[in-house]
């Protein structure tokens, strides 16, 4: 069985994930037989946002956002649009808190130009690697991730997961992002 461990978006850069660490090693122990690997997401979505920026968002900006504004959400902000599929989803109520709360979300609206494509990038490795076995996702082709527009699709993979009536069911739904 393959085991996938993942750091999402605004873990912090220059800290290892210890709760990644652990659980591959508790899991590696184990379960000796599986293939455990780890993607750290957060990594990804820095690197994403230093190319794409063309160096604009380095590493301070994702701490600026992803650490430092934690009380503030604009780490979860910047993936909203997205979510949302719709890019001004949430822009002017940010904006009147930022007035409010007397702080910037200018690097935070920078990076939000790039989500979906950040996303998109940062998960496809994990996702490639189908860890799901009969497991089957649609994947962006003939571009870069951001090239693609952004979508949500539904995957089907056997399970033993008990149906919601609470027989069981042959097979299980869960979103699949390209």
């Amino acid at each position: 069985m393959r085991i996938h461990l993942v750091t999402m978006p605004w873990h912090p850069i220059d800290l290892p994930s210890l709760q990644v660490g652990l659980l591959h090693a508790l899991v590696t122990r184990n379960r000796p037989d599986d293939d455990v690997r780890e993607f750290h997401g957060s990594l990804l979505w820095a690197e994403f946002l230093l190319k794409r920026s063309d160096g604009r968002l380095r590493p301070g900006d994702y701490v600026t956002v992803g650490s430092d504004s934690i009380f503030d959400g604009l780490g979860d902000w910047v993936f909203t649009g997205v979510l949302y599929d719709d890019p001004s989803w949430g822009v002017a109520r940010s904006r009147d808190y930022a007035l409010r709360r007397g702080i910037s979300i200018g690097t935070a609206s920078d990076m939000r130009v790039h989500a979906a494509g950040g996303g998109a990038a940062a998960a496809h490795p994990a996702l490639a690697c189908a860890p799901y076995g009969d497991l089957t996702c649609e994947f962006p082709v003939g571009g870069p991730p951001a090239a693609a527009a952004p979508s949500f699709r539904v995957c089907s993979a056997p399970s033993r997961r008990p149906a919601p009536s609470g027989g069981r069911s042959p097979h299980w739904r869960r979103p699949c992002w390209p």
